[in-house]
């Protein structure tokens, strides 16, 4: 964006680039602090260190100007506190289990069939650290500490800065890579490919199934919106740093 004016005595000059990595200067996810965040370059990227688990997860800066995970969680099977999660207290993630139906909305499932690309699956019961049965705003989350569940406005800004529409699928594309991870019902993984939802913090009405709101995709990403969804069905989570 810098302007150079030679003057008209001036034969030749040479001139120098000089270049900016837009990276973080940390390593892990929980290392991710508000003033980091916000000091960072929109477009600032790099890949952070879960230190529960040592899963890798590129993360970046987008257009709404907060900084997200662009990769699915995956953590499975592992003791959490407040010192390394957003959780208040501790917490036990579950291990791994076999899909399940949506009976029950105070299950706390997970499912990771070791697929980076989907990452794992969770009931918003786990995806909020025993938020359970849900009841209003959930506080807490297993992402790691720094890090937060989105919100529904979290998603709308995302959407609005990215020009995001019903049809255009610009959120499945980068820098954002949300992915069509399907989602966990009826004793099965349904839909990888076509559609996923990905948990927000709030419950929207309760009765049968608690409904929560989620970012969902259909239609194999072309149709982006934001809606409720049982809290017992698996589902994906992206973090956004606190």
């Amino acid at each position: 964006g810098g302007k150079i004016t030679l003057s008209s005595t001036t034969a030749s000059k040479t001139i120098y680039a000089v270049w900016r990595k837009l990276s973080w200067n940390i390593t892990n996810m929980q290392n991710m602090t508000t003033d980091i965040c916000n000091s960072a370059k929109s477009g600032t990227s790099g890949t952070l260190t879960d230190n529960r688990d040592n899963n890798a997860y590129t993360v970046e800066k987008l257009p709404d100007e907060k900084c997200w995970m662009t990769q699915n969680l995956r953590i499975v099977n592992k003791s959490i506190n407040s010192t390394n999660s957003d959780t208040s207290g501790s917490y036990t993630i579950p291990a791994s289990s076999s899909p399940w139906s949506t009976s029950y909305i105070t299950d706390q499932r997970v499912h990771y069939a070791n697929n980076t690309e989907y990452g794992a699956y969770y009931t918003w019961c786990v995806a909020t650290a025993n938020n359970c049965p849900p009841t209003g705003t959930a506080s807490y989350s297993i992402c790691p500490k720094g890090w937060r569940l989105p919100t529904h406005t979290d998603y709308t800004n995302l959407m609005t800065a990215a020009g995001a529409t019903q049809s255009n699928g610009v959120l499945m594309q980068p820098p954002y890579n949300f992915k069509a991870s399907g989602s966990i019902y009826s004793n099965a993984i349904n839909g990888t490919g076509n559609w996923a939802q990905y948990w927000g913090t709030t419950q929207v009405y309760t009765g049968t199934g608690y409904a929560v709101n989620v970012l969902l995709i259909e239609g194999a990403g072309n149709n982006i919106t934001l809606n409720n969804r049982n809290a017992a069905v698996g589902g994906s989570i992206r973090c956004i740093a606190r």
